[in-house]
């Protein structure tokens, strides 16, 4: 069973990403970053270019690179200071190169 993105923001703490066949999305806090390399944890499998959304808090951002060491086609969003941000990565010209394609993200608030 998939979880909708939109329903869990209530508790999100300042990002989630949906992940590929995963019941639950994967949550980040102001401040973490997170790479997906096999090198550190081959429990990164699970998230290495699996993501197919994100959703940021309201006044935050969410930095996702499609490599492992927080390079190559970066790409920012961020949400306005008054509403959440969600996006589904393959619903976009702009955002469709990252959808399954993202091995390590960073996010913080203002």
């Amino acid at each position: 069973m998939r979880v909708s993105i939109s329903a869990v923001t209530e508790t999100l703490p300042i990002v989630a990403l949906q992940v590929e066949d995963w019941d639950l999305p994967l949550y980040l806090a102001a401040g973490e970053a997170r790479s997906f390399s096999l090198l550190q944890s081959l429990r990164n499998f699970q998230f290495k270019n699996t993501i197919e959304s994100v959703s940021v808090r309201a006044g935050c951002s969410l930095e996702a690179f499609d490599d492992s060491d927080f390079t190559d086609d970066g790409q920012t969003f961020t949400a306005p200071p008054d509403k959440d941000l969600h996006i589904t990565l393959d619903r976009s010209f702009v955002t469709s190169d990252l959808d399954d394609d993202i091995e390590s993200v960073r996010c913080y608030c203002k």
